[in-house]
């Protein structure tokens, strides 16, 4: 008898683990593409008043960069690698998203655009040293943040 009885507690615990999983409802993707952009716009911002350190901490633990020559694996090493290409207050790179996209589970997605390399000159002014594209693909961490997984640049060709 407590045969029969186990087997329809388990059978039970099936349906109902079945029954919450039907119930669990599906991401606002377009929630979720508005958070990724303003992520986007918060990491910009991060890297212009932190230089290097607000750079690195948009990463993931894992994440990977690709430099113009090379690869960069983990944050910490993308702190190191990044901590004297910025300086903190002087945004000396600047980016904007043209696009995002966020996968079906809404814990992926990724995020296109232009960026550009600004310096100043002897005068004060800024002056564009150069400008590109870039993606980067991004997930959540355990928290529940968009993190920076990946993250490919490219510089444009020069000027005929």
């Amino acid at each position: 008898m407590s045969t029969l009885l186990n087997r329809r507690f388990a059978v039970w615990v099936v349906a109902a683990a079945c029954v919450a999983c039907a119930r669990t409802p599906a991401p606002d993707l377009d929630a979720e593409r508005a958070a990724l952009l303003q992520t986007e716009h918060d990491f910009a911002a991060e890297t212009a008043a932190r230089g290097g350190d607000g750079w690195a901490d948009y990463f993931m633990e894992d994440g990977v960069m690709f430099p113009p020559s090379g690869r960069v694996e983990g944050r910490e090493a993308i702190r190191e690698a990044m901590r004297d290409a910025f300086t903190p207050g002087v945004p000396s790179l600047l980016w904007e998203p043209e696009t995002a996209v966020v996968g079906a589970a809404g814990d992926v997605g990724y995020t296109i655009g232009r960026w550009q390399s600004v310096a100043k000159t002897a005068a004060g002014a800024d002056t564009v040293r150069a400008t590109g594209n870039y993606v980067s693909f991004w997930r959540k961490d355990a928290g529940g943040y968009w993190r920076v997984a990946v993250d490919i640049g490219n510089r444009d060709a020069a000027a005929p």
